[in-house]
C-alpha cells in the first residue's frame, strides 16, 4: 500500500490510520458532482461507504463496513481515474498506518477481519 513520506506526518500509533486526500506534493482537488462543488477525495470516500452499506441486489449483505485497506484501494482507484492520478497534476490519495492488522479492521471500528479476497485493477496509460 501507499505510505506517506516519513517527513510528511508523525508516524501514527499502532492502532491508528491516516487517510490523506493527496500526496504531500499535490493539491487536493475539487470538482462538480451532482451540481455541487465537492472535494474529489471526500466525494468518492462517501460514495464508497454508501455503496458498501447498500450492496447490489444480487450480493448478500455483509453487515460490516469495508476494511480500511479495502476502502482505501477503492477510493484511491476512483480518485486517480477522475483526476488523472499520478500523471501531471493528478491526485493520488495516501494512507499511513501504525500496524498492518489495522488495515483489515472495519472502517471506524471493530476487530480485524480476514484478509480481503478481491483484487483492484488499475491501468496506467503509457
Amino acid at each position: 500500500g501507499a505510505r506517506l513520506p516519513s517527513d510528511w506526518l508523525a508516524a501514527p500509533s499502532a492502532d491508528a490510520v491516516v487517510l490523506a486526500a493527496c500526496r504531500a506534493d499535490q493539491l487536493a482537488r475539487e470538482a462538480d458532482f451532482d451540481g455541487r462543488r465537492r472535494g474529489v477525495f471526500s466525494y468518492f470516500l462517501l460514495d464508497a461507504l454508501g455503496r458498501a452499506a447498500a450492496p447490489p441486489q444480487d450480493a448478500p449483505p455483509t453487515g460490516a463496513p469495508p476494511s480500511y485497506g479495502t476502502l482505501f484501494r477503492r477510493v484511491r482507484a476512483l480518485v486517480e481515474r477522475h483526476t488523472g492520478g499520478r500523471a501531471g497534476d493528478g491526485q493520488t490519495p495516501e494512507i499511513e498506518w501504525g500496524g498492518a492488522e489495522v488495515l483489515r479492521r472495519p472502517f471506524l471500528g471493530g476487530p480485524a477481519a480476514a484478509e480481503d479476497s478481491h483484487l483492484v485493477l488499475r491501468h496506467d496509460a503509457a
